[in-house]
């Protein structure tokens, strides 16, 4: 009888360690277990947003819709700019399209939230205008996924880079890329980006860039742009690994207002 029960003492005893490990385990690894099984972003399908809007606003041709996590950007995008006599916020592409394409430039308006010290929160702002919330490193760890609609399918883009561009470079951002080319452009988009994200991108990937200017260094004609990269086939997205790099600094100096890179 002593021995039937120092056995199930014995058993006991491991089965609580195996708890006890377990529990440490988990413990640890809590943000990564996290970060795979639950996604922080799920697509939305907004194909009879672009069909509601093609019906009501008949003289605009309409490309796709864009909507950026975290953000109130929800918007149609538009071929070329908005016509004048139809009032809607949008983005808008220079390309005529009815399918995805390997790039994508998007473009969007930023009036009132062009200062230094970009607001995150105002919903009275609108276009691309919250697309400045990507400045601040919290803000971008906790949002890190746009979605685009073109034709009857929604694409979900995952962030790779944030970066502060002048603003002549976007002009040559529209050409066609052979693999070479968009190769540059992606390690160049790597380099300059305010943030190292555990993304890998490569020139066989189908990238997208979303743009909005901005006065944070003063009077000079800067651009934010925000580039991502396909997740083919997938509908929800997960958390990923970002941090901030070296030239982070000049952009903290800034919003603080120490006056040293207006």
């Amino acid at each position: 009888m002593k021995k039937v029960f120092s056995k199930k003492l014995k058993i006991i005893y491991v089965l609580l360690i195996c708890l006890i490990v377990i529990y440490l385990i988990l413990s640890y690894f809590e943000n990564s277990i996290r970060d795979i099984l639950f996604p922080i972003y799920t697509v939305k399908d907004k194909t009879s947003n672009v069909l509601e809007y093609q019906k009501k606003y008949p003289n605009s041709k309409f490309v796709g819709w864009i909507k950026v996590q975290g953000t109130n950007i929800d918007y149609p995008i538009v071929y070329n700019n908005q016509k004048e006599d139809e009032k809607y916020d949008y983005a808008w592409m220079n390309d005529d399209i009815s399918e995805i394409k390997d790039f994508m430039p998007i473009l969007g308006h930023n009036i009132l939230n062009v200062s230094s010290k970009p607001i995150i929160s105002d919903d009275s702002m609108v276009r691309f205008e919250q697309l400045m919330s990507f400045i601040y490193s919290d803000f971008s760890s906790k949002n890190k996924y746009f979605q685009i609609t073109i034709g009857d399918k929604n694409y979900l883009y995952q962030i790779y880079a944030v970066s502060v561009i002048p603003a002549n470079e976007v002009l040559y951002h529209y050409y066609d890329f052979n693999n070479t080319s968009k190769n540059k452009y992606i390690k160049k988009n790597l380099s300059e980006s305010l943030y190292k994200y555990n993304v890998n991108v490569n020139s066989k990937d189908y990238i997208a860039s979303l743009y909005t200017c901005t006065r944070m260094f003063g009077y000079q004609y800067y651009d934010l742009k925000v580039d991502g990269k396909l997740v083919k086939n997938v509908k929800k997205g997960y958390n990923y690994g970002m941090h901030e790099k070296e030239n982070y600094k000049k952009i903290k100096n800034v919003i603080k207002g120490d006056g040293k890179n207006v």
